[in-house]
């Protein structure tokens, strides 16, 4: 088992992905991707997602990035929410500080729904996020055409 070695992963050219509407596609790129990182022995997935996420682009990067950006917030507001029970004494005050620290575009979407548990403002912010996505890919789709 080895660990993170992005130059040996680079040097095994692997196939980029911008994040098509084709299912299949995407699956062949990631069996691609498994084959190299199964064969070089990172077995590690903190590892393997480290050095995928540099191989992807355009609308498949943009959506890990708006992915990874939300639920690093969570994870991060989670725990610092511990801390600041004076600030969030009961579920929907936390509910509310989590809204404002959403990205515009998300909060947006999630503010005017009025939702009164964290755990359904967390759902809802992750299932915008998808939509928020799946709108910019058939936007780029459509001005590509």
């Amino acid at each position: 088992m080895r660990g993170l070695d992005s130059s040996e992963f680079r040097k095994q050219r692997p196939p980029k992905f911008a994040g098509v509407p084709d299912p299949k596609v995407a699956e062949n790129w990631l069996r691609q991707i498994e084959k190299m990182l199964d064969t070089m022995g990172i077995t590690k997935a903190a590892d393997r997602i480290a050095l995928v996420v540099f191989e992807l682009d355009d609308e498949a990067d943009h959506w890990w990035e708006l992915i990874k950006n939300t639920r690093d917030y969570a994870a991060k507001f989670e725990e610092l929410a511990r801390y600041a029970t004076r600030y969030a004494a009961n579920d929907e005050e936390k509910a509310r500080m989590f809204e404002w620290g959403l990205d515009l575009t998300i909060r947006g979407k999630v503010l005017p729904q009025r939702l009164h548990s964290y755990v359904e403002v967390l759902e809802t912010a992750l299932e915008s996020e998808r939509e928020v996505t799946d709108a910019r890919k058939a936007w780029n789709k459509w001005k590509g055409s």
